[in-house]
């Protein structure tokens, strides 16, 4: 049996096939109502992301733009980013992801080295920051903003509600749109992902289809994403990685759209803790420092303990440290010690996977640095493997990775 994700060559394919697929489910879900942040979360659906995606992306060829021309992602993580992204490749653009945090200088730098034809921000304090630099940036023709904005009145900015109202008014640019679409190849350009100009400006680096498609069947072909499809189990995942990084692109983003996950949008880092306690998500890609953090909370709580409550608290410590050791050896448990492991659960671990907000947890993985032993072997007392991996822009994320086994 061929999955959806080894049926098409590019990401575009992949996305409007699941969209097909899974119609009214819910795609995506975050604290946004019609551009607008809000206090609930909300549902995108499928069948809505698909025809969003390509009434935005018949509204870009509206406005002239043509195969292969750039068109930067200037936004922080949201709905809109993936649906914006989705209407560029289907167009036959490039997108080209900039960081929402990036200097004027820095913002102007990009779109002149890529030579952008159009910007899409998101939100009008983007769109502010936009205009001043939009002098500076011959290529630019107009922007689109993803917020409801302030003045509609001037020509060089449409908002995304009346953009994607052209698109879908205009029965030729939609034809058009659909035969773009159609043609994309694996090797037609997705992306250009500017690194961090650690050593300079920076530097952008052109991927294909075909390189985001091998990295989505590197990701997938792991132990537990092959079940998870094998079992047709679809999941729920938190994704708080910038998208415009291309761990946050590969992982939150693209592997989640081969799963048919629902992607929650978290509001911010700052938000991360209520995010997980809301979602309980199943799926979790993350920096080190997040469970970093985690495993200094728990810490810190420990050290407030006393009575019985510490002993109880110091012996499942103990007895999770022993047991971690064996299953990191991928050794069964003795049987007592195994005894008291599950013991250790029912009275500590478990609660502090409730408290966290990762007791749903199927996959966890880290990247961007090295996570620390000690913080691996804590996880993993609690029957939570995280998996490592390392890669580059350049790589088009991930080139190597550990995988734990799932039965």
């Amino acid at each position: 049996m061929a999955f959806a994700y080894q049926l098409e060559d590019t990401q575009s394919g992949l996305f409007f096939r699941q969209a097909e697929t899974f119609g009214n489910d819910a795609f995506m879900r975050a604290k946004f109502k019609d551009g607008v942040p809000c206090s609930e979360w909300t549902d995108i659906t499928w069948a809505k992301a698909a025809e969003d995606a390509r009434c935005l992306g018949a509204g870009l060829i509206s406005r002239g733009v043509q195969k292969n021309d750039r068109i930067g992602i200037f936004s922080h993580n949201r709905p809109r980013w993936v649906i914006a992204d989705q209407a560029i490749q289907g167009a036959g653009a490039i997108g080209v992801p900039i960081y929402p945090t990036s200097t004027d200088h820095q913002l102007s730098f990009i779109l002149n080295d890529c030579q952008a034809k159009a910007l899409i921000v998101g939100d009008q304090s983007l769109l502010d920051q936009a205009l001043r630099v939009m002098a500076e940036v011959g290529s630019l023709e107009f922007i689109v903003c993803l917020s409801p904005i302030k003045d509609a009145s001037d020509s060089r900015v449409i908002g995304f509600d009346a953009l994607v109202k052209n698109g879908s008014e205009s029965t030729s640019d939609a034809a058009e749109f659909t035969k773009r679409r159609s043609q994309l190849s694996g090797n037609d350009r997705a992306a250009i992902i500017y690194t961090s100009g650690t050593t300079g400006n920076p530097k952008g680096v052109v991927l294909c289809q075909s390189n985001f498609k091998a990295q989505t069947e590197a990701l997938i072909s792991t132990p537990i994403p092959q079940k998870l499809l094998e079992r047709n189990i679809r999941l729920q995942s938190l994704c708080f990685l910038p998208l415009c990084h291309v761990l946050g692109r590969t992982a939150d983003y693209h592997l989640q759209v081969a799963l048919g996950t629902t992607i929650h949008f978290s509001e911010s880092m700052k938000t991360i803790q209520k995010d997980l306690l809301d979602v309980r998500p199943n799926i979790i890609f993350s920096v080190p420092r997040l469970y970093e953090k985690i495993y200094e909370g728990v810490k810190l709580h420990a050290q407030k303990l006393a009575g019985p409550e510490k002993k109880w608290f110091d012996w499942a410590m103990k007895v999770g440290d022993q047991a971690s050791d064996h299953m990191i050896a991928g050794e069964p448990l003795p049987p007592a010690l195994g005894i008291k492991f599950a013991l250790a659960n029912r009275l500590v671990y478990d609660k502090i996977r409730k408290v966290v907000g990762f007791d749903r947890l199927v996959v966890a993985a880290s990247g961007g640095a090295a996570l620390p032993r000690d913080i691996t072997k804590f996880f993993r007392s609690m029957n939570i493997t995280i998996t490592e991996g390392y890669g580059l822009t350049e790589t088009t994320s991930a080139v190597t990775s550990n995988a734990p086994i799932f039965v």
